[in-house]
């Protein structure tokens, strides 16, 4: 996976994910679990940081 950063003012932009019921395959769960290992990794480190 490559990651390539946007300029401001697109790189603080809020994201919506949505799809239809019943559609959920592995792509889609692989990319939920990468966001979600992200929040919980940045909670840690403001836990840590206080």
């Amino acid at each position: 996976m490559a990651v390539h950063r946007l300029q401001a003012p697109f790189d603080q932009a809020t994201t919506w994910l949505m799809w239809r019921k019943g559609m959920r395959g592995a792509n889609l769960s692989a990319w939920i679990d990468l966001q979600q290992g992200e929040t919980v990794a940045q909670a840690t480190e403001l836990a840590v940081s206080a």
